[in-house]
């Protein structure tokens, strides 16, 4: 009971975490169109997007409302991607 529970507590944080991650690069990566095969360009992109994001969460209102929506497209990215590397 209680180590499952903690286990998933520790799960639901990481993939909040990763989610914000996952939407900060395609954001970049769209805002900068990183298409080529150096990482540079990736970083940047990534660097762009979180920055954008924590900008947008810092309104009042309109953070709170689209911190949620930013960690539910992530959590769906990383649970469609999972899907496509299970099977």
């Amino acid at each position: 009971g209680i180590p499952f529970a903690v286990g998933a507590v520790f799960l639901y944080l990481a993939g909040l975490y990763l989610a914000k991650i996952l939407v900060g690069a395609y954001l970049g990566r769209e805002l900068m169109g990183a298409k080529n095969d150096t990482g540079l360009p990736t970083l940047a992109g990534l660097l762009a997007g979180l920055v954008i994001l924590q900008v947008i969460f810092l309104a009042p209102y309109a953070g709170a409302v689209l911190r949620i929506a930013v960690f539910c497209l992530g959590l769906g990215a990383l649970a469609l991607q999972l899907r496509r590397q299970v099977g």
